[in-house]
């Protein structure tokens, strides 16, 4: 792809304006003419023609960088894309403040636009893979490293998922295949070993079952003849205690007869005092209760006071802040309409003064060409450096609009600089 973009006087309806020849095509064959032909070619001309520069380069460096290209090339493609996407973004922001205007100013502005992406964004596309192609190419040897090192564990039966066989050095995976070899060997003979042992347990085992059920059986006829032995000496042994509780049951229910009227006595004279002064309590508690509403009912009324006092004098303070914050605001917009017509009449003298300079500048130069013209070859080297080194002073991000049309009209002023600069050296 290749860029020859020219500038050129297009005649737009009424008025000649420097553009390059493609943008103002593209604005002539949507039908819009006048000042709105000059505002589009005006914005975005200098956008496409800093646009045209990167392209070039970037062409150039898509040539020369390869498949898997060094370092050097990708810093570089790093630096064009990341200044593609600055002038891309700038263009984008001038699209959207044109685009408020008539259906065919807008359809205008989207084909400038489009015909800007489609010479932008292949280009930074292809900027974004010679910048990351080292890393894919990394990343895409790992995984097929990963591949060859999975199949040769896989006889092994193991879960590799939490082991990075691709990060391993040569050496180190060989070591750990070597390892899994030699515990695979000892795993088979541990279950050869586990398996003869289980044999000759299960033998002993049964061995040793028929001798224990024969000793339980003896055990258990020595048991039933000690058993019946026993009961009989237990059977005399209850006949005698059932006695003995009969008799203390007896002496239990008459002395608990006796307790139980005691206590019922000792309830009722309890239950008397109890009464008595449960009712002087209750005379004392009404009485308080009378002088603690009669304190409340005061304090509710001193606060009720209180109160009304204060409202009075909270509503005094928000007028006077109220009549305050007005006059401010009256003081705040004289004060900025005296300020909006002193820059106005500044950026007048200004752009005055930047005429007449600037013609005085034009009137020198053509005198001094002549003079100079053999001596200029090494000062054409110097101005194209200053025009590369203007191209890549940052572009601020900024938050106020106000701030930010001021950016925007300097970046577009710079841009115009650097190309009569660029111009005149190639006439040097």
């Amino acid at each position: 792809m290749t860029n020859d973009t020219s500038i050129q006087a297009i005649d737009i309806d009424v008025e000649v304006v420097d553009a390059p020849i493609e943008l103002a095509l593209v604005v002539k064959n949507e039908g819009v003419a006048g000042g709105s032909a000059t505002e589009i070619l005006s914005a975005f001309s200098p956008h496409y023609l800093l646009a045209s520069d990167l392209v070039k380069k970037a062409e150039a460096l898509i040539e020369s960088a390869g498949d898997v290209p060094d370092g050097t090339n990708a810093k570089m493609a790093r630096l064009l894309r990341l200044e593609l996407r600055t002038a891309r973004g700038l263009a984008g922001k001038k699209l959207k403040s044109l685009k408020t205007d008539a259906l065919r100013f807008s359809r205008a502005v989207d084909g400038v636009n489009n015909l800007f992406l489609l010479m932008v964004k292949p280009v930074e596309e292809r900027l974004a893979e010679i910048e990351n192609a080292r890393e894919v190419a990394a990343e895409k040897a790992k995984v097929e490293l990963r591949l060859q090192r999975d199949a040769l564990v896989a006889p092994y039966d193991v879960n590799t998922r939490f082991i990075v066989l691709e990060e391993m050095t040569a050496e180190v995976f060989q070591e750990y295949l070597d390892g899994l070899e030699a515990h695979k060997v000892a795993k088979i003979a541990a279950v050869k070993k586990f398996q003869d042992d289980l044999t000759a347990a299960s033998k002993k085992a049964e061995d040793d079952r028929f001798a224990a059920e024969k000793k339980a059986k003896e055990d258990e006829a020595a048991r039933v003849a000690k058993d019946a032995a026993e009961k009989a000496e237990r059977d005399a042994e209850n006949e005698r205690l059932r006695k003995e509780k009969a008799a203390a049951e007896s002496e239990a229910v008459r002395v608990a007869k006796e307790a139980k009227e005691e206590a019922d006595r000792l309830a009722a004279k309890q239950a008397e005092k109890d009464a008595a002064a449960k009712k002087e309590q209750d005379r004392k508690d009404a009485a308080a209760k009378a002088e603690q509403d009669r304190k409340d009912a005061e304090a509710k009324a001193e606060q009720e006071k209180r109160d009304a006092a204060a409202k009075v004098e909270r509503d005094r303070i928000e007028k006077e802040k109220a009549e305050a914050l007005a006059a401010a605001e009256v003081e705040r917009k004289k004060r900025e309409e005296l300020e909006a017509k002193a820059k106005a009449d500044k950026d007048a003298v200004d752009a005055e003064a930047a005429r007449v300079a600037k013609e005085k500048a034009d009137k020198d130069a053509a005198v001094a060409a002549a003079a100079h013209a053999a001596a200029m070859a090494p000062d054409k080297k110097k101005l194209e450096a200053y025009a590369d080194a203007l191209r890549l002073v940052p572009i601020p991000e900024l938050k106020d609009s106000a701030a930010i049309e001021v950016r925007d009209s300097s970046v577009r002023r710079l841009q115009l600089l650097i190309l009569r600069i660029l111009s005149s050296a190639s006439e040097l």
